[in-house]
Order: C-alpha cells, then structure tokens, then sequence
C-alpha cells in the first residue's frame, strides 16, 4: 500500500508538471519534529536570484508543499535553474523526503554529492541523507552520514544532528557514546533542556543512577511560567520518569514530588494522578490516596490511568478496613467497565461502518497545510472522543497525513478535469475568432494603403533629385519665404524689371533689389542644409515603409499557417484527461486502502482497550465476590459467636 501511495503521489507530481522505540527515543524524535516545523515557519533571508525559486519558497514558507514540488518541478521542465545553485535541488529533496518518496529525495542528494559544490551544501546533503537514513532505521549508515557534516550547519541544524547521533547511540546501547556527544552539547534553551533529558536517560542506562536522576531534576525543576508549551510538556516527562523510577526504587516520598510538579490539566496528568496515589498508598497514607484517584475517576474513562483507578479507590477503602464501602466502589466500577465495554463495541461497529474515516475527512480539501485534525469540524459521531485519543499515537497521525494527502490529491486531480473543459472552450473560441479576424485583416484598407505609400515615395525621391539636379532652392523655400517672394513677384510687375533700367535707378527699384537679394541669399545658404534634412526624411520613410512591408508579408504567412497554431492542442488535452482519469482510479484505490489500514489501526487499538476493559470489570467481579466472602464469613462468626 506504501509503494502504491508513494508512486501514485509522484505521478500526480510529475503530471503537474507536464501540464503546466524507548522513551528517549521518542521524546527526541518529538523534539526533531518539532525543529523541523520551527526551521519551516523560519523566514530567513535568502538570496534569490531567480523569480521562480522564490515563488516556491513562498509556497514553502507557508507550508504549501505539494505546491513548491510543482513549482520546482515545472521551472526545471521548462527552463532549469542556472543561477541558484543547489538550492532547488537540496529543497525538493526534501519536500520527496516529507512525502516519504525515499528514492526520488535519495537520488537528488546523490547529484549534489558528486557536483563540485561548496562543503557547507554537501553538509546540507549529508544532513538530509542522515534523515532519511534514520527515519528508515538504516541506524549505522544514519551515523556514517551524520559525523561526514563538517560542522558548516546553522546552529538549530547542528543541535538537531548531534540529537540524531545521540538517538542512535541510545537505541544501539552505546550509552557511553551518547554521554559523551551529550555532555559537550550546546544549543539555544529549548534543544538544551532536550540534551538534559537525553543525558538524564543515558546516565541511569549506563549504570549512573545519582547522576542520571540529577540531570533529569534539573529538566523537571525548570520554571513552568517561564518556559512554553513544549517545555512544560518535556518537564512534565521529566517529572513523570522520575516518580515512577522512584516508586520502582522504593522512594515514595520522593515520587511523590516529582508527581507534585506536574500540571493537573496537562496531557500527562492522568497517569501523574494515579502515580500520585500510589506513591501516598506506598507510605500508607490511604486517605490522602483517594483524594488524587478521586479527581482521576470522573475523568473520561478511555483513558487506562481513570480505568485503574476505579480498582485502586476500593482497594485502598479496603486498607481502611472500610469493606462495605469498599464493595460499592468494587459494584460502581464494575457498572462502570460494563458501560464501556457496551460503548466500546459500539465504537468498534461504528468504526466498522466508516464512521471514523468519514469523521476524519477535512472540510476543506483545497488545503493542502498539515492542520492538526482538531481544527476541523469534526461531526457528531460517537467515535469523536476516541479519534483524539489515537491521534497521540505516532503511526495514527502518520496514517492520517497520509490519507489527508491523499484527499488532497484527488481533489487536485477532479479540479483539473473539470476544467479540461474550459480549456477547450477556450481553444475553440480562440481559433474561431481567428479565423473571423483574418479576412478582416486581409481586406484591410490600411493593408491597401502600402502600395500607394510606395508610389508617392518614388514621386518623392524623384522631385528631389531633380530639385537637387537643377539646384532649384526656392523649391525648398519656406512658407514665410514663398510669401517674401510672392510681394516681391508683385512688387516687380509694379516697378518693373531692374535690367530693363540703364541709367538712374530709383530708390523703390534699388530697395527692390536689395530685398530679392537678400531672400535669394538666404535661400540659397540654407539649401545644402535643407536638401540633407528631407533627404535624412526619405531614408526614415524607406525604413517605415519597409517595416510595413515585412509586416504585411509576415501577416500573410501566419495567414497561411494559422490551421497550424491550433495543431495538437485538442490531443494534448484528450491525452491529459486519459492520464488524470487513470491517475483518480489509481487514488481511489490507493484511498480505499488507506481507509481500511486506518480502521484495522483503530479496531486494534479498540479491541486492546476492550480486553483491558475486560480484565479490569473481572478484577472488579472478583473483588466483588472476595469482599462477599469475606463478609459472609465475619457475618457467620458473629452469629457463631453469639
């Protein structure tokens, strides 16, 4: 079902893109998850030199993952990034690696290794490989590649690594190892407080009990107003370790403190109430016992710390020599365990209709967060109270990510085909309007208009050469001047030709003749000038006129080719409907799947809680009928006696 989930997710990827353990164990790993979310919300700056890995970093920022995939997925398919460097490919070897594609992220950090990169990138490489090495369980091929990082690793990053090698250690049993990679230990407050847990656990294992014990107060001694919510839950953890180590150690009264530190509405204070009254039974303090399991009964009783308690309370009524008392604790628990036990299997039937998968079905499928399943509406079901009760366990909540994802993709898929149809709407309008726009444009006036551009351009270019032949510079004249000229044309058939004029000449003729002389002067000066500049114009007018032409020219090929540009379009888009429909049946299989692993998780844990159940409303039973016997014998002896 893995491999099914995991090939089906990297189609659905790839199709995008062608379209557009121990305690210590598990307190660590929660600590790593809970580095990754805070490296995810980091917005450092980043240098980025290419718009389209910024985007992907946008939509990875805001968790959108499936998103950044495809970012990077379609920019390396249409143009690979070039002036990045192995950002992208360090970045989407990771995104493979939080989806669980394993070998498509393996085979990325592979390419990084063997390029010439800086030693900080294959650091950043070798981290990655360590994870997903460790995540596998491959633990000694985890530690190879954790002691390869050369120490260029921010410092959350490093803390992280030196908390992966520590894991390791501790799960071979190389306490030793893990002291020593603990004691030198730095990191920001929140990594330190894990270090110490850590430590505290490796040194009670390693035979160090006083030390151990020592460095795991000092974790349950840290000031719970100061610190938050994760902090708190790690001191509670603390404290919790300790009480129970203690109560095996026969320390009752120091259980009892530890006990005492932990928060009354935290999610360990359960298991805190009832470690509370056995530490106080063990120092034979009956009363004061009751007090904590009497808080713990009323609780909800799906939790294994209220159903032991309904046995402890009339045990502990029995130690007070109070049996009558006692045997109504005994019959009130008994109804209780009975109660459960009839709403168990209606769970278990309920969880056999569906009703589980359906309650956990998001509202809204368009998002593709990882949002914790609380923030859902979850709908009035019998099974709700359980569901939050699995969500603790790690394999529930990896089981629900997946099929949350899952969901996600095939909404993914059904929004793409529906708008196939769009598209060829959108196609067919297109090239209808083409079509219809063509004629129009071959008839075109202004398309017309070019040849006769042309002939008034040769009537042009012929005017000026004459002009230019013939020197003919009142052809150039301006219209300020052909008006000089004009006066002065009529001033002459007023005054008559000079030349006509052999002797004395009057002063209207001499002022005639200057004034011709100084227009034709400065007419003829500015000629060479004026002959360049229009010739400049004709050149310009050349060009234009040749920029129209191959306009007009390239017009009518992409006339003659337009049946071309809507070539293949259509199959393109049949061939994508044929490979999303294969891809949704894909997923509804691999969904039912899903469905059906996550009920057999969840009627397992049901019918472990059932026989749990069982065994306490028989223990219950037998301590019913043992107090009845009891009774009926003192009761015997008494009339014997009398």
């Amino acid at each position: 079902m893995y491999s099914s989930l995991r090939q089906v997710r990297f189609t659905v990827i790839m199709l995008l893109c062608a379209a557009a353990g121990s305690m210590q164990h598990v307190y660590a790993d929660e600590k790593t998850a809970a580095a990754d979310a805070a490296a995810n919300n980091e917005q450092k700056p980043q240098d980025i030199r290419d718009l389209r890995y910024g985007e992907t970093l946008f939509n990875f920022y805001q968790k959108k993952y499936f998103s950044a995939i495809t970012n990077l997925l379609v920019a390396q398919k249409r143009k690979p990034f070039e002036v990045q460097g192995e950002d992208p490919n360090l970045l989407l070897g990771g995104l493979y690696l939080s989806y669980g594609m394993h070998d498509e992220a393996s085979k990325l950090f592979d390419e990084v290794l063997s390029s010439s990169s800086l030693p900080a990138t294959h650091d950043r490489a070798w981290y990655y490989i360590a994870k997903l090495r460790y995540i596998k369980g491959y633990f000694p091929e985890a530690e190879e590649a954790l002691l390869k990082i050369q120490k260029t690793l921010p410092p959350d990053r490093e803390a992280e690594r030196l908390h992966l090698l520590s894991n390791i250690y501790l799960a071979n049993q190389q306490y030793d190892k893990a002291i020593e990679v603990l004691r030198n230990f730095s990191g920001d407050k929140e990594w330190q407080a894990y270090a110490q847990f850590n430590l505290g656990v490796a040194l009670i294992k390693a035979g160090k009990i006083a030390e151990g014990v020592e460095m795991l107060n000092k974790v349950g001694s840290l000031n719970s107003v100061s610190i938050n919510h994760e902090l708190n839950a790690l001191r509670d953890k603390a404290n919790l370790a300790l009480g129970f180590a203690n109560l095996r150690d026969s320390k009752p009264a120091e259980a009892e403190k530890d006990f005492e530190r932990i928060r009354l509405r935290g999610p360990l204070s359960n298991k805190a109430l009832l470690g509370m009254g056995w530490s106080l039974t063990a120092q034979n303090e009956y009363t004061k016992a009751l007090a904590p399991w009497m808080e713990l009964k009323d609780r909800l009783a799906l939790d294994t710390s209220v159903q032991e308690s309904l046995l402890a309370i009339p045990y502990t009524i029995e130690k007070l020599e109070k049996p009558k008392l006692a045997l109504q604790y005994y019959q009130g628990a008994i109804e209780t365990y009975s109660k459960e036990i009839t709403h168990m299997g209606e769970i278990i039937k309920a969880v056999q209709r569906g009703e589980l998968v359906k309650a956990m079905r998001p509202g809204n499928y368009d998002d593709e967060t990882s949002m914790p399943i609380h923030t859902f509406g979850l709908p009035n079901s019998i099974t709700t109270p359980y569901l939050h009760q699995l969500m603790a366990t790690h394999a529930f909540q990896e089981a629900y990510k997946d099929y949350q994802n899952l969901l996600h993709l095939q909404y993914v898929l059904n929004n793409w085909l529906q708008q196939l149809p769009a598209y060829e709407l959108m196609l067919s309008e297109r090239r209808k309007a083409y079509f219809e726009k063509l004629p129009e444009i071959g008839n075109s006036d202004r398309l017309q208009q070019t040849t006769l551009m042309q002939e008034q351009r040769d009537t042009l270019a012929a005017e000026i050469t004459r002009i230019e032949k013939e020197q003919d510079v009142f052809a150039l004249a301006t219209p300020d001047e052909i008006e000089k000229l004009a006066i002065i044309n009529r001033l002459k058939t007023h005054l008559g030709s000079p030349d006509t004029y052999t002797q004395e000449i009057t002063p209207d003729q001499e002022r005639f003749r200057t004034s011709f002389g100084v227009l034709y002067w400065n007419v003829y000066d500015d000629f060479p000038a004026r002959l360049w500049e229009i010739k400049k114009h004709l050149k310009e007018l050349d060009i234009a006129l040749s920029n129209a032409n191959k306009g007009k020219q390239s017009l009518i090929l992409s006339a003659n080719r337009a049946p071309l540009f809507f070539q293949g379009f259509n199959a393109r888009i049949n061939v994508a409907r044929g490979r999303i429909g294969v891809l949704l049946k894909q997923l509804d299989v691999t969904i039912k799947e899903q469905e059906r692993y996550i009920q057999t998780l969840a009627l397992l844990a049901l019918q472990q809680g059932n026989q749990q159940m069982e065994n306490y409303h028989i223990r219950a039973r037998f301590g019913v009928a043992r107090l009845y016997d009891k009774l009926s014998k003192e009761q015997e002896a008494g009339h014997a006696k009398e």
